[in-house]
Protein backbone atom coordinates (compact mmCIF):
# COMPACT_ATOMS: atom_id res chain seq x y z
CA UNK A 1 0.00 0.00 0.00
CA UNK A 2 1.20 3.83 -1.35
CA UNK A 3 0.88 5.93 1.60
CA UNK A 4 3.54 8.42 0.47
CA UNK A 5 2.26 11.90 -0.28
CA UNK A 6 2.78 11.41 -3.88
CA UNK A 7 0.87 8.06 -4.33
CA UNK A 8 -1.85 10.41 -2.35
CA UNK A 9 -2.04 13.52 -4.82
CA UNK A 10 -2.25 11.19 -7.74
CA UNK A 11 -4.96 9.53 -6.45
CA UNK A 12 -7.05 12.85 -5.32
CA UNK A 13 -5.59 13.58 -8.79
CA UNK A 14 -7.66 10.82 -10.19
CA UNK A 15 -10.55 11.22 -8.12
CA UNK A 16 -11.11 14.75 -9.32
CA UNK A 17 -11.39 13.58 -12.90
CA UNK A 18 -13.89 10.90 -11.91
CA UNK A 19 -17.59 12.16 -12.35
CA UNK A 20 -19.49 11.26 -9.18
CA UNK A 21 -22.89 9.86 -9.31
CA UNK A 22 -25.21 9.39 -6.68
CA UNK A 23 -26.37 5.62 -5.97
CA UNK A 24 -29.14 4.36 -8.09
CA UNK A 25 -31.51 3.85 -5.04
CA UNK A 26 -30.60 7.56 -3.83
CA UNK A 27 -31.69 9.11 -6.98
CA UNK A 28 -34.70 6.52 -7.21
CA UNK A 29 -35.89 8.31 -3.67
CA UNK A 30 -35.37 11.75 -4.35
CA UNK A 31 -37.69 10.99 -7.59
CA UNK A 32 -40.43 8.99 -6.16
CA UNK A 33 -40.35 11.89 -2.60
CA UNK A 34 -40.55 14.74 -5.23
CA UNK A 35 -43.51 13.46 -6.91
CA UNK A 36 -45.24 12.77 -4.04
CA UNK A 37 -45.20 15.95 -2.89
CA UNK A 38 -48.21 17.35 -2.99
CA UNK A 39 -49.15 20.18 -5.48
CA UNK A 40 -50.41 23.02 -3.64
CA UNK A 41 -51.17 25.67 -6.49
CA UNK A 42 -50.92 29.66 -5.60
CA UNK A 43 -51.97 30.81 -2.05
CA UNK A 44 -54.78 32.84 -1.33
CA UNK A 45 -54.69 35.47 1.01
CA UNK A 46 -57.20 35.23 3.74
CA UNK A 47 -58.41 37.77 6.96
CA UNK A 48 -56.81 35.64 9.24
CA UNK A 49 -53.69 35.35 7.85
CA UNK A 50 -53.23 31.83 7.06
CA UNK A 51 -53.14 31.54 3.34
CA UNK A 52 -54.92 28.53 1.71
CA UNK A 53 -53.51 26.43 -0.98
CA UNK A 54 -56.09 27.24 -4.56
CA UNK A 55 -56.19 23.75 -5.06
CA UNK A 56 -58.02 22.86 -1.78
CA UNK A 57 -60.63 25.68 -2.33
CA UNK A 58 -61.64 24.57 -5.74
CA UNK A 59 -61.59 21.01 -4.63
CA UNK A 60 -63.98 21.89 -1.99
CA UNK A 61 -66.05 24.16 -4.54
CA UNK A 62 -65.95 21.07 -7.05
CA UNK A 63 -67.29 19.25 -4.24
CA UNK A 64 -70.10 20.93 -3.54
CA UNK A 65 -70.91 21.71 -6.95
CA UNK A 66 -71.11 17.50 -7.09
CA UNK A 67 -74.12 17.93 -4.14
CA UNK A 68 -76.42 19.45 -6.51
CA UNK A 69 -78.85 17.68 -8.57
CA UNK A 70 -77.97 16.89 -11.96
CA UNK A 71 -74.35 18.76 -11.82
CA UNK A 72 -70.71 17.07 -12.39
CA UNK A 73 -67.90 19.61 -11.63
CA UNK A 74 -65.80 19.86 -14.61
CA UNK A 75 -63.11 22.24 -13.45
CA UNK A 76 -62.69 25.26 -11.21
CA UNK A 77 -59.98 27.95 -10.91
CA UNK A 78 -60.15 30.32 -7.67
CA UNK A 79 -58.11 33.72 -8.08
CA UNK A 80 -57.58 36.08 -4.81
CA UNK A 81 -58.67 39.83 -5.25
CA UNK A 82 -55.62 41.74 -6.13
CA UNK A 83 -54.51 45.15 -4.75
CA UNK A 84 -53.76 47.87 -7.63
CA UNK A 85 -50.07 46.40 -7.61
CA UNK A 86 -51.45 42.99 -9.07
CA UNK A 87 -50.47 41.78 -5.53
CA UNK A 88 -52.97 39.06 -3.94
CA UNK A 89 -55.07 40.21 -0.94
CA UNK A 90 -57.73 38.96 1.41
CA UNK A 91 -61.03 39.48 0.14
CA UNK A 92 -63.77 38.17 -2.22
CA UNK A 93 -62.92 35.21 -4.63
CA UNK A 94 -62.91 35.01 -8.36
CA UNK A 95 -64.51 31.57 -9.40
CA UNK A 96 -64.70 30.03 -12.48
CA UNK A 97 -66.54 26.90 -12.42
CA UNK A 98 -67.10 24.50 -15.45
CA UNK A 99 -70.26 22.06 -14.96
CA UNK A 100 -71.72 19.25 -16.96
CA UNK A 101 -75.20 18.99 -16.74
CA UNK A 102 -78.07 16.37 -17.05
CA UNK A 103 -80.16 16.41 -20.41
CA UNK A 104 -83.02 17.89 -19.54
CA UNK A 105 -82.03 20.04 -16.21
CA UNK A 106 -83.29 23.58 -15.90
CA UNK A 107 -80.30 26.08 -16.25
CA UNK A 108 -81.78 28.97 -14.71
CA UNK A 109 -82.64 26.77 -11.31
CA UNK A 110 -78.92 25.32 -11.14
CA UNK A 111 -77.46 28.67 -12.00
CA UNK A 112 -79.47 29.99 -8.38
CA UNK A 113 -78.77 26.97 -6.33
CA UNK A 114 -75.26 26.51 -7.05
CA UNK A 115 -73.98 30.16 -6.44
CA UNK A 116 -76.10 30.00 -3.12
CA UNK A 117 -74.13 26.61 -2.24
CA UNK A 118 -70.56 28.26 -3.44
CA UNK A 119 -71.36 30.68 -0.54
CA UNK A 120 -72.52 28.64 2.05
CA UNK A 121 -69.52 26.27 2.18
CA UNK A 122 -67.18 29.22 1.75
CA UNK A 123 -68.16 30.69 4.36
CA UNK A 124 -68.61 28.31 6.64
CA UNK A 125 -65.44 26.73 6.15
CA UNK A 126 -63.04 29.25 5.23
CA UNK A 127 -64.70 32.78 6.20
CA UNK A 128 -64.34 33.30 2.55
CA UNK A 129 -66.75 34.48 -0.05
CA UNK A 130 -67.05 34.70 -3.57
CA UNK A 131 -67.09 37.84 -5.24
CA UNK A 132 -67.31 37.30 -8.73
CA UNK A 133 -68.26 33.68 -10.34
CA UNK A 134 -68.20 32.69 -13.57
CA UNK A 135 -70.15 29.42 -14.35
CA UNK A 136 -69.47 28.05 -17.64
CA UNK A 137 -72.28 24.62 -18.49
CA UNK A 138 -69.14 22.91 -20.82
CA UNK A 139 -71.23 19.63 -21.29
CA UNK A 140 -74.31 18.20 -21.27
CA UNK A 141 -74.87 14.41 -20.27
CA UNK A 142 -77.22 11.58 -20.28
CA UNK A 143 -78.25 10.45 -17.01
CA UNK A 144 -76.61 7.27 -17.52
CA UNK A 145 -73.31 9.38 -17.87
CA UNK A 146 -73.88 11.60 -15.76
CA UNK A 147 -71.29 11.09 -12.49
CA UNK A 148 -68.80 8.98 -14.39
Amino acid sequence: MDVSATGLESGLRAMRTQQPRPPATLARRIIRDTRAQPRRGRLIPTQTGDPLAETEIAAVLRAVADQIPSVRARGCRVKPRRDSTGTPIAGPLEVELSIAVEYGSVIPAISIALPAALQTELAKRYGLRVGRLLLNVVDVVSKTSQKT
